[in-house]
């Protein structure tokens, strides 16, 4: 039974005790980091989140002309869509950084899924996901953003992960 417990519980550590994985909990936003990036208010915690299986371009990030700030309109595009809205969240685990890897919904819609849907994120190379149903239809909301020009396809810059990359080899220079 102890074998049990360890496979279909996560302990969170976020309220106390153990939770099941896949269960929401009510939280209230209390910063939009950037368009991939949270901090929430759980109980009386303030927790750090990444919005799982999405990549947004940092905050700093500008079109490939560099006329247009990407990543600060996909930072506004969350905070839209999470403004004034009842937001649960699923965490599901913490990343090299110390942030819950989370899926946040609102009635009817998963937020995450909506940022790929609008065009305003990518698909994150490293995501888990729970079915092989989940995954395809993430890829194909991906898909069908990047090929109709939503959102941020609408103007070229460089994919977020490279960017990242970018900016590590000027700061080791």
């Amino acid at each position: 039974m102890l074998i049990f417990v360890k496979i279909y519980l996560l302990p969170l550590g976020i309220l106390g005790f153990f939770q099941p994985v896949f269960h929401s909990y009510p939280v209230q936003v209390t910063r939009v980091v950037d368009g991939d990036s949270v901090e929430v208010k759980v109980g009386t915690r303030i927790v750090r989140c990444r919005l799982k299986f999405i990549d947004a371009p940092e905050l700093s990030q500008k079109s490939k002309k560099g006329e247009i700030a990407v990543g600060e309109l996909s930072r506004l595009e969350l905070k839209k869509i999470l403004s004034n809205k009842r937001v649960s969240a699923r965490f599901f685990t913490k990343d090299i950084y110390g942030r819950w890897i989370t899926e946040f919904m609102i009635p009817g819609h998963s937020v995450n899924r909506l940022m790929l849907e609008n065009g305003f994120a990518q698909l994150y190379g490293n995501s888990s996901y729970r079915s092989y149903s989940e995954k395809k239809a993430v890829k194909k909301l991906f898909n069908e953003s990047k090929i109709n020009k939503r959102g941020l396809w609408k103007t070229p810059y460089i994919q977020p992960s490279l960017y990242r990359r970018k900016l590590r080899r000027i700061s080791h220079q």
